[in-house]
Parts: structure tokens; sequence; C-alpha cells
């Protein structure tokens, strides 16, 4: 085998769409090691089991770390370009490592080992790489970010005219709760949300009436996003079956000439 040859079957393993024993088991292992991860983070933070169990997390965040750094020099040297390894993916594969190497480089930096902790969550984004069903959804999303923007944007300008008015009815009245307009738009998101945490209640009735409106606004504007992001994946279930109605057509058609050529090349 050729070093032009390897170089290929190592981006087809870890890049390419076709479904070869070889990616089939890489990507396996890879989405198992990612799961593992999880759970020794999880397991990491609780403190009966992060004391004895410290030998046995740090090897294992060793050996993953190892195993990561190899997949990402081979994604980007197998890519054959540099400008690879600022794909999203990529970097996303990036920050999964960077937090070891952040912690060896920093030892005496507390700051440093607490940012290391908080990135080792993002190996969770690598598994979108290992599974279909991710693919999909980040297809559907993109195809409804106009949608999504929009919504977005009705949304904020929902939540400044409601933080606003209410900072102007309750802030006389409870200047040390509703102290200002930021701290009233979190009052809004939240009865927006519908979750009401009671730490911000106002005592009016003009204000009552606010966030009760607020309140039903929110019923019927956060089935928005659901909505359209259902519609996107109806949409694409019937693109992909028509795709596959469509291909196994062609196949019947195929079939069916290759019939008629050979019975006239017979007579």
């Amino acid at each position: 085998m050729t070093l032009r040859t390897f170089h290929k079957e190592i981006f087809t393993t870890l890049e390419g769409k076709k479904k070869t024993p070889a990616k089939q088991f890489v990507d396996i292992f890879l989405s198992t090691m990612v799961a593992l991860n999880i759970v020794a983070i999880i397991l990491s933070s609780v403190a009966s089991l992060s004391g004895r169990l410290l030998p046995l997390f740090l090897a294992f965040e060793i050996f993953s770390v190892i195993i990561f750094s190899i997949e990402y020099l081979l994604r980007v040297w197998s890519s054959g370009k540099i400008s690879f390894a600022l794909r999203p993916l990529m970097i996303v594969d990036l920050l999964a490592i960077i937090p070891f190497y952040l912690v060896i480089f920093s030892p005496g930096a507390f700051e440093f080992t607490r940012v290391a902790q908080i990135l080792r969550l993002f190996r969770i984004f690598k598994m979108e790489r290992y599974f279909e069903e991710g693919h999909q959804f980040l297809q559907v999303i993109r195809s409804k970010v106009p949608e999504l923007k929009i919504m977005i944007y009705v949304l904020s300008i929902l939540i400044l005219i409601s933080s606003s008015l209410l900072y102007f009815v309750e802030n006389p009245v409870q200047p040390s709760v509703f102290s200002s307009i930021p701290t009233s738009a979190y009052w809004a998101v939240m009865t927006f949300t519908t979750v009401g945490y009671g730490d911000m209640v106002p005592v009016t009735g003009l204000g009552r009436l606010l966030a009760a409106l607020t309140a039903l606004m929110g019923i019927g504007f956060f089935a928005l996003p659901a909505g359209i992001i259902s519609a996107g994946f109806i949409s694409q279930a019937f693109s992909n079956h028509r795709g596959v109605a469509q291909l196994a057509s062609a196949r019947r058609s195929g079939r069916r000439g290759r019939g008629f050529k050979s019975r006239h090349s017979d007579h």
C-alpha cells in the first residue's frame, strides 16, 4: 500500500460517508469512548468517588486524550489541508482535548483547571459525528434558520417591552426587587417560559395584569419553535422517503431495460 493510498484510506474511514467495516468499527469505538468520558466526568464530580477512584479517572483521562489527539491529527493530516481544522466539528474535537494540555502546561493556575473541567464537556458534541440522526437534526435546524431568526427577533422585542413596562410599574413600589430593566428582563424570561421561580413577584394590580399577559404570550409563543422544527423533520422525512422511492424506481427501470436488451439480443 502506497502512502497516497493509505492517506486516502484514513480519510475515507474517518470522514467518508460510505459505511465500510473499518469505518463502522472506528465510529463505534470513538462514540463509546465519548460516552464513557461523559460518564467519567459526571462520576468524578461525586466527592465520595473522586477521591477513591482518582487514579482510575486520571488513567482513563490520559488514555482518552491520547486517542482523541491521534484522531484529531489523523483527520487534519488525511484531509491534506490545514484549513480543514477550522471546520465546526474539528473545533469541537480540539476543544475536547485542549483541557488536558491546559492543565499540563499550567498546573499552578486554578482558574485554568476550572476552565479545563468545563471544556471537557465539549466531548459530548463529538457524538454528532457518529450518528446519522445527529446530521439530520442539524440539517433541519439549518433549513429553519430564517424562521428561527424571526422568532428570536420577535421574542427579544416582547421581552424588552414587558420588562420595561413592569420596571416602570413595579419599581416605585419594589425598588429593591425590580431595580432596573435588565433585572426585570430576567423576570420576563422566567415568565415567558412559565418557570416563575417566585423570587420576583409583581404586587400592584397593573403589574399582575402585565404578568398574566406575559405568561399567556409565553405559552403561545414558545409553541412556535416546536412547530417550526417539527415541520422541518416532517419535510426531511418526506424528502428522504421520496429519495428512496426514486432510487428504487430507477433500479426497477434499469432492470427492465436490461431485460429488454437481453430479450432483444436473443431474437
